[in-house]
């Protein structure tokens, strides 16, 4: 090797450890739109050297690799199926960066599914968790969010999304079925029935009924 031999400016390769780890995050989160930003970025930079550099090709090619060999060894038994691209001394680098995006779309759309499914289940979990638990007069959305371990806003929104109401709207409504049914099949009194159904006082029971029904618990027994 002489000095000649060697290039008199050295090549920015975008690819440090900052662009790695949002290149991880983003392989993570499914988001192929960074993905993409991120490897179009150091194509271009390959491209700006004005010659190809077999060495800083080969370099930026196998960072890339690793990432995506971690993303798969983290979750070995889901991505069975997706291949992670070799190396191919012979091949264009373009060819070498179609290679990666290919790659990188498969474990994006992979993961993005796995977090859509992960989070519809959490929210029918939520969901249910309310369900069994409406008769309880300690049931708020504080209790709910700090059971789950998420803000109110979270569980608010969760629950407009599932159920296409809000908390309140929900547990109301459940309460007062569950109180219009006791009120039509059983004699009990109606401040045990609105015990029974979570309300916290007898008013807030008359309120929310007639509110509901338009008529008083007593009208309609």
């Amino acid at each position: 090797w002489k000095l000649k031999d060697f290039p008199t400016q050295s090549t920015n390769i975008t690819l440090d450890f900052s662009s790695m780890q949002q290149l991880y995050n983003a392989l993570k989160l499914g988001d192929i739109e960074t993905t993409q930003s991120i490897l179009d970025a150091n194509l271009q930079t390959i491209r700006n050297t004005g010659y190809v550099d077999e060495v800083i090709i080969k370099q930026i090619y196998y960072n890339f690799r690793n990432i995506l060999l971690r993303i798969k060894l983290e979750n070995y038994e889901d991505m069975t199926s997706i291949e992670i691209p070799v190396f191919e001394p012979s091949a264009h680098v373009r060819k070498l960066f179609e290679n990666l995006s290919r790659c990188c779309e498969e474990i994006c759309d992979h993961n993005r599914k796995q977090r859509e499914s992960s989070k519809a289940r959490f929210n029918e979990s939520v969901c249910t968790f309310i369900l069994e638990n409406f008769s309880d007069k300690d049931l708020y959305a504080k209790m709910v969010a700090n059971h789950f371990g998420i803000s109110e806003t979270t569980l608010q929104k969760i629950v407009q999304s599932t159920i296409g109401k809000t908390f309140f709207e929900y547990v109301e409504e459940l309460r007062l079925d569950k109180a219009y049914n006791m009120l039509k099949s059983t004699s009990n009194t109606v401040q045990h029935i609105a015990s029974e159904c979570g309300f916290s006082s007898q008013n807030s029971f008359y309120k929310a009924f007639k509110r509901r029904f338009n008529q008083s618990p007593g009208a309609l027994r």
